[in-house]
């Protein structure tokens, strides 16, 4: 990738699977970027603080084996400020800070940057000013894009994409002419996914509305609809009954549950430790200290099961997982497979060589079909005929 980019003075997105490790990764390439360009900094953009709290972490670890010299880390989130060091530096910042505080970038040499999550690089509000700050002429600043879904769901989102990486996408070619994610499993970096179905007798139907919603361009059900759907007695039973029974058939498993709702994943949390399992539920307003406490127990595997409701789908790393369930409905690609792919770490990443993924269905037209559509959308979009 930094050959390409020293050559081609340009862009480009580093395409891997979710479960690959692609924030490592990368990580090998910043170091090897500023081992390169002692007098050059390396600006990390991503849209949440547990991504940047992430690449923080990894660039400390990475560096530490591979760097030649002392660089400063700058965790620029929230009222942060950064404070120019005159000399290379790895600045990790979120687009929110990056609009409303980025001109101070301008002084700072920035050599590269990295977009994690690089679909976001297109989004009107971030681009413009990503390219009036981090992105300088003067300094000739590379620009690596990093994602497991190049694409967008909006109509010619993706064409734009892929018109601002100058159409370079670098993937793995070892595999030949066989589908990578097949490549992947083969050689034991992803999981073999084994995908199940639950099916609750329950019927939903949508408002106009709701509808609507649906059909727009990246819509998605709306959360009054999870609400309604999370309120079904016989939804929540069917996903309680198929929790105590992974549990008993193995009480060592370690499973990741998506929930309907905030309220319905801490349901099932409180359901889950009156059985006498071990439990915890997080979600976006949980305590930052309070989440990093549960997590860790879950990767320790001290925790049989973490529920949680929109904060896991990126930026989450528990290697050893080895059940997701899948509670939320959703229409977007992106989202199905950022939640599948918390569970595909492969052996040689040091994760589990099998891991069952389960879909909660309902009674709703097209929903079912849809859903598999996804799965099936996750490993079609690593085809060869596709690139």
């Amino acid at each position: 990738a930094l050959e390409f980019l020293n050559k081609n003075n340009s862009r480009l997105i580093l395409n891997m699977p979710t479960g690959t490790g692609k924030t490592r990764t990368c990580m090998e390439l910043v170091c090897a970027f500023l081992s390169e360009n002692p007098t050059k900094s390396v600006v990390w953009l991503a849209d949440k603080v547990e991504l940047i709290d992430q690449a923080c972490l990894e660039f400390h670890d990475t560096w530490e084996y591979l760097g030649d010299r002392k660089v400063p880390i700058q965790r620029w989130v929230k009222s942060n400020p950064i404070a120019d060091e005159g000399g290379s530096e790895f600045i990790c910042a979120t687009f929110g800070t990056l609009l409303s505080r980025g001109e101070g970038l301008k002084k700072i040499n920035i050599g590269l940057v990295v977009v994690d999550e690089a679909h976001m690089a297109v989004a009107e509000k971030w681009r413009e000013k990503m390219e009036n700050t981090v992105i300088q002429l003067r300094n000739s600043t590379r620009v690596i894009g990093l994602t497991a879904t190049p694409m967008r769901t909006a109509s010619g989102e993706s064409e734009k994409l892929v018109d601002w990486f100058q159409n370079n996408r670098l993937v793995i070619r070892e595999q030949g002419n066989s589908n990578l994610i097949d490549w992947l499993e083969t050689n034991e970096y992803l999981s073999l996914a084994n995908v199940d179905t639950v099916t609750a007798e329950v019927e939903m139907e949508l408002t106009a509305a709701e509808r609507k919603k649906l059909n727009e361009a990246d819509g998605d059900f709306s959360k009054a609809f999870l609400k309604k759907l999370a309120s079904k007695v016989k939804f929540n039973s069917v996903i309680v009954n198929k929790l105590e029974y992974l549990l008993r058939e193995d009480p060592g498993r370690r499973i990741l549950y998506f929930g309907t709702t905030v309220q319905q994943s801490k349901m099932v949390m409180c359901w889950l430790r009156m059985k006498g399992y071990s439990a915890f539920h997080i979600d976006g307003g949980t305590d930052k200290t309070i989440r990093k406490s549960g997590i860790e127990a879950f990767r320790e595997g001290r925790l049989q099961v973490l529920c949680n409701y929109g904060v896991l789908t990126t930026g989450f790393d528990a290697p050893k997982t080895d059940v997701v369930v899948i509670a939320r409905p959703t229409s977007s690609g992106v989202t199905y497979h950022q939640m599948v792919g918390r569970g595909l770490r492969g052996p040689k990443l040091g994760g589990t060589k099998q891991c069952l993924i389960i879909d909660v269905d309902f009674n709703l037209q097209n929903h079912g079909i849809k859903r598999r559509q996804l799965y099936s959308y996750y490993r079609d979009l690593w085809s060869e005929s596709d690139d």
